[in-house]
């Protein structure tokens, strides 16, 4: 028993030494196949247009999805800047600076203040405008006028009455930002996860000191913005990649024509060179190119 333990062992054992030398020399010819692939002229060649090309359509790819983000913000810019400046010509800064302090709900220029600001939101694409103040005691902001309903009207869940207390972190500071450098700030489109995506403008309201006591807002939602946005960078992705395989099928060809015929001149020669042919024989030229030229010298 003991030497039919031993032979087999011997077997098992003479068995994973001959496998491993059969992969051993599998493996080490393909990876002088592999070497032989990336060390030859057609793979470098090949490799360099490739990493070329794709850069350059990565680029262009990059800029055509600001230059669209850009144009976006800029018409929103454009809207809303004029849209703030027509809303600050209905108000009084001193006026909405005592307003601001007493919050109180009653005074008739909150009232008028919040018809003038709504008929001014009616004539832009925006979806809400209100002015705020600063919230010393919190670090946000309060709500002054909320022009997005008609106070005199049936008061949704959206509309924020005077004093409301809101956070704007998702604006990155912007309201206050304009406050600070007293000039109309735009926000980049940020999704708000309860309006979805918005682009805001924030212009400051100046006192008679010269003082930034608040600001006017304009949210403007533009979700169908972005869904089409969202559909040319994809367009544009697109374009970029069946541009990079149609270009790199095609200098593939080019490549494969080009060593097909350098790898025919080089058999020639190789069969010159063994004994496999008299020296009288000629390598056949079949273009006016340097391949044609390499074959006329060598005959």
């Amino acid at each position: 028993l003991k030497k039919l333990i031993l032979k087999i062992n011997n077997l098992v054992y003479n068995f994973l030494c001959v496998k491993t030398v059969l992969y051993a020399n599998a493996l080490k010819n393909l990876l002088r196949s592999i070497m032989k692939i990336i060390s030859s002229y057609k793979f470098k060649i090949l490799t360099a247009v490739a990493v070329f090309s794709t850069i350059v359509i990565l680029v262009n790819t990059i800029f055509g999805i600001r230059g669209i983000k850009k144009s976006a913000v800029m018409f929103i810019t454009q809207e809303g800047t004029r849209l703030v400046d027509e809303a600050m010509d209905c108000i009084e800064p001193n006026r909405w600076e005592a307003l601001s302090i007493s919050l109180d709900k009653d005074d008739s220029y909150y009232l008028d203040l919040n018809e003038f600001l709504f008929s001014v939101r009616e004539k832009y694409s925006c979806s809400f405008l209100y002015t705020m103040a600063p919230h010393t005691e919190t670090g946000k902001a309060v709500y002054v006028v909320d022009a997005s309903e008609l106070i005199d009207d049936d008061i949704s869940d959206t509309f924020s009455p005077i004093g409301t207390v809101e956070d704007l972190s998702l604006e990155k500071n912007a309201p206050f930002k304009c406050m600070k450098e007293q000039k109309i700030v735009v926000t980049n489109i940020f999704n708000d996860p309860e309006w979805g995506w918005c682009i805001s403008v924030y212009k400051p309201i100046i006192n008679s000191s010269g003082i930034s006591v608040g600001f006017i807002g304009a949210d403007f939602e533009v979700s169908q913005l972005h869904k089409m946005m969202r559909v040319q960078v994809v367009k544009l992705i697109v374009y970029a990649i069946v541009g990079l395989i149609l270009g790199l099928s095609i200098i593939l060809l080019f490549i494969l024509k080009f060593f097909g015929d350098m790898n025919r001149v080089v058999a020639k020669m190789q069969e010159i060179s063994s004994g496999g042919s008299d020296l009288t024989a000629r390598i056949p030229v079949q273009n006016h190119n340097e391949i044609g030229e390499l074959s006329s010298s060598c005959n």
